[in-house]
């Protein structure tokens, strides 16, 4: 088995650290996906029987899933003889396995929400005052904000979409 070594942007390297879960927010462009996509296929190249699943908020079908980025980063790897790739999923070194889902099939589990709680309890830690983050077209997802104790805010310089609804929560 050969070691990877794969250069990481600073403002990843938190991310590097051991955690049950682990979540990123940025605008679009920041490079979240190819990140968490690259350690990913690390992850599953040195421990073999990795057992994997990309969620996406707004994923409705595999063509809006991560899984052509995931399959790329692979083949840019030079690792693909490890991996088998499927139509649904892909199977890693040592009978692992990597699936796709989009978050709405998972929103009763409150999945969203214990990724919120970890994030805020980060931003404790860190001495941050406030999170703002953002929602398009995804009611769930709203109302997860709202039982969260997000309230909906108007950033002087909007990132998104025209109709994208933005939520803060200040920390206290």
């Amino acid at each position: 088995m050969s070691i990877l070594k794969i250069p990481t942007a600073r403002v990843f390297e938190p991310l590097l650290r051991s955690g049950r879960y682990k979540g990123a927010f940025g605008g679009r462009g920041s490079g979240k996906s190819h990140f968490f996509g690259e350690l990913l296929v690390e992850t599953c190249q040195a421990e073999r029987g990795t057992l994997a699943v990309c969620i996406r908020e707004a994923q409705r079908t595999l063509a809006q899933s991560s899984k052509r980025l995931i399959e790329s980063k692979i083949a840019s790897l030079g690792i693909g003889s490890g991996f088998k790739l499927f139509a649904d999923k892909i199977e890693t070194p040592g009978d692992g396995i990597i699936i796709f889902r989009g978050m709405q099939a998972h929103c009763g589990q409150r999945l969203q929400l214990r990724l919120m709680r970890a994030l805020e309890t980060r931003a404790r830690r860190n001495g941050w005052h406030s999170i703002v983050s953002d929602t398009t077209d995804n009611i769930a997802s709203a109302n997860n904000f709202i039982r969260a104790g997000y309230r909906l805010y108007q950033p002087q310089a909007p990132w998104a979409w025209p109709h994208t609804l933005y939520w803060r929560k200040t920390m206290g």
